[in-house]
């Protein structure tokens, strides 16, 4: 059926656009790249529909293309927040063993070891 097919297709568009921000934490890239794969996959499942049934699909699934994108965009900083978060905890518990080592050290310079 008709509905079954679009919701098809915006759900296979909802997950490309979630693999780019999974894979992609570049906000700005991969909002573009988004963009041009729904604007590329819109394009041609507009022409399949409006040559096989005569419906204007764009109008009909424009919104829901929009909202999946959006969400994306917002997974995508948040998951780049969090990878910035990691990198900054990553590098305080390096330096943070690296000051231990030293103590360790020199306890033992100081003992005598």
């Amino acid at each position: 059926s008709i509905v079954r097919r679009t919701a098809y297709h915006v759900g296979i568009q909802l997950l490309l656009y979630m693999n780019i921000a999974f894979f992609l934490p570049s906000t700005p890239k991969a909002t573009l790249l988004m963009l041009l794969t729904g604007a590329i996959n819109s394009a041609r499942a507009q022409h399949l529909w409006k040559r096989n049934y005569g419906i204007d699909l764009f109008e009909a699934t424009w919104p829901f293309h929009l909202t999946s994108i959006c969400t994306c965009v917002a997974l995508c900083s948040w998951f780049a927040k969090l990878q910035r978060e990691q990198y900054g905890v990553r590098c305080r518990l390096s330096q943070a063993n690296e000051i231990r080592i030293e103590q360790l050290r020199r306890e033992k310079e100081r003992l005598g070891y």
